[in-house]
């Protein structure tokens, strides 16, 4: 028997709405850590120049302060782009991708 997420889930007992729930919801949050970490590093380039220039300067928490900032960043973006229309649209294609599994 090869080990599938779907054998584990069904190992700990999990019924398939539920499992199929939690493996949407586990892509999502994988795809937002991809997200996060790309603007992380893409922020951390950013600061380095911006210590070149002079307009920063490097202190000992330089990387924690970067992924601060960004989760800002991102939480105000996504802030901006949501609306109840848009959570609602969400909803639904994530209902749909669920019930197609």
């Amino acid at each position: 028997m090869q080990i599938t997420t779907e054998n584990i889930l069904k190992m700990v007992a999990i019924n398939s709405v539920n499992a199929q729930k939690f493996i949407v919801e586990g892509a999502i949050w994988d795809l937002y850590d991809e997200l996060f970490q790309g603007r992380v590093e893409i922020n951390v380039q950013k600061a380095f120049e911006d210590v070149k220039n002079r307009k920063r300067k490097l202190s000992n928490n330089f990387y924690r302060e970067i992924k601060e900032e960004t989760e800002k960043e991102l939480e105000n973006e996504f802030l901006s782009k949501s609306t109840s229309a848009d959570l609602a649209a969400v909803r639904e294609k994530l209902e749909n991708v669920m019930q197609q599994s």
